[in-house]
């Protein structure tokens, strides 16, 4: 990490673009603003190393996520995501294969197989030709986390969609990618997720539906309409909430998500305004968490929903700023969803183009209701590149630092 953040300053440092910095970094003000409340929480901090360590990964983060949105263009930005995704997949696929034929998991830090194995316990568990599609036999990828790897591939079906409405090159094989994404998405086994691409399809929809509606007449009248279907939708789903867990192959307890939510939110009550202090994720050999909660006899690093983990660490104030992130995310994605057009001022090419940063938000959101991902590491990483990439305002092209030659070359739009 260290030789990464030395790595990419010095890069920084030599291709300046001061206008193009100032007014980026300008746009990512509430993720600057949740970076230095962590910060502050040192202060405070119950836990003062593992601030001091978590939030140095959170730094970290912020700072790969403002370069990349500084750095490159749009379109390079998308490549580059598209690139990096397929790698994840490829590889993740590579060692699902080589364990799966060597006939023995792969066991964290490479340690020997116990006599008494729990499958909870390995990286990856060899189950890849146990069927084409096993809700029962989940993989793991390179990522270690069936979870992880399932919103990988959700992320790169998204990306991959989007190049390919984009782009007439290489059709054939990113449509290969595609069908690989969906395989393991589903190999992944991840509920959430499943959930999460349904709310993205249909944000998506209502955002190409708005995007034809330019009275404003109509988008009231769509919007009431919509917000009604959706109240009446919430109501089928609290009202058969058990059928559709089943369903879903999980039980009440959400995977025993709903102790650990009570047992963090217990322990949040106790510092309810500014929390205990930053801590994500949560390291399992401090003593503040080594001998609180566990799952399958393993240490648990995370609440399992990022607002209570939030909630937990920074308190109300820390919701309170959580909440401005996703928003401001949120309106900016919507803004140029609905405005039928890329961040260059051009047209839109397809719904999916405008329409990708929505997805992304939608399925992070979704995400954080059952993990804490989404504000950890690569989705705190994603949302200060979204919050940096997507400016205040769509209409003058200067505002977006764009230079003479990125114009010339059409090299705003993805």
């Amino acid at each position: 990490m260290v030789v990464l953040d030395a790595a990419t300053i010095a890069i920084w440092m030599r291709r300046r673009r001061s206008s193009v910095a100032r007014a980026k970094l300008s746009w990512a003000w509430p993720s600057l603003v949740y970076v230095t409340l962590a910060a502050l929480s040192l202060i405070w901090s119950t836990w003062p190393w593992v601030t001091t360590i978590t939030w140095l990964l959170l730094a970290s983060a912020t700072v790969q996520g403002l370069f990349l949105a500084i750095q490159l263009r749009v379109a390079d930005l998308v490549a580059a995501a598209d690139r990096a995704l397929k790698c994840v997949l490829l590889s993740s696929l590579a060692i699902e294969i080589w364990i799966a034929l060597r006939g023995t998991p792969l066991v964290p830090n490479f340690a020997d197989v116990p006599s008494d194995p729990d499958p909870h316990w390995y990286w990856v568990r060899g189950n890849l030709f146990d069927g084409l599609v096993s809700a029962t036999s989940r993989i793991q990828g390179i990522v270690g986390n069936s979870n992880l790897l399932a919103a990988v591939s959700a992320l790169s079906i998204l990306v991959s969609l989007a190049v390919l409405v984009s782009s007439r090159r290489h059709r054939v094989l990113q449509s290969i990618y595609i069908l690989l994404a969906g395989w393991m998405l589903l190999r992944g086994g991840s509920a959430t997720i499943l959930i999460a691409l349904m709310f993205v399809a249909l944000a998506v929809a209502i955002a190409s539906l708005f995007a034809r509606m330019r009275r404003r007449p109509a988008r009231l009248w769509a919007a009431s309409g919509i917000l009604v279907a959706l109240a009446g939708v919430g109501l089928v789903i609290v009202m058969h909430f058990e059928t559709i867990q089943g369903a879903l192959g999980k039980d009440g307890t959400l995977t025993g998500r709903t102790r650990i939510w009570s047992m963090v939110l217990e322990r949040a009550a106790e510092a309810p305004i500014l929390g205990h202090g930053f801590a994500s994720p949560w390291l399992p050999w401090d003593p503040s968490f080594s001998r609180w909660i566990f799952d399958h006899e393993i240490v648990v690093f995370q609440a399992h929903n990022m607002w209570i983990d939030v909630y937990l660490q920074l308190g109300s104030v820390g919701l309170v700023v959580l909440v401005i992130v996703a928003t401001v995310t949120m309106w900016r994605a919507w803004r140029l969803a609905t405005s039928g057009r890329n961040l260059g001022g051009k047209r839109a090419r397809g719904t999916l183009v405008r329409a990708l940063p929505l997805a992304v938000v939608v399925l992070l959101l979704t995400q954080g209701i059952t993990e804490s991902s989404p504000m950890m590491l690569w989705g705190w990483l994603v949302f200060t590149v979204l919050l940096a990439t997507l400016p205040p305002r769509l209409d003058l092209p200067a505002e977006l630092g764009v230079t003479r030659e990125d114009r010339d070359h059409g090299t705003m739009g993805v």
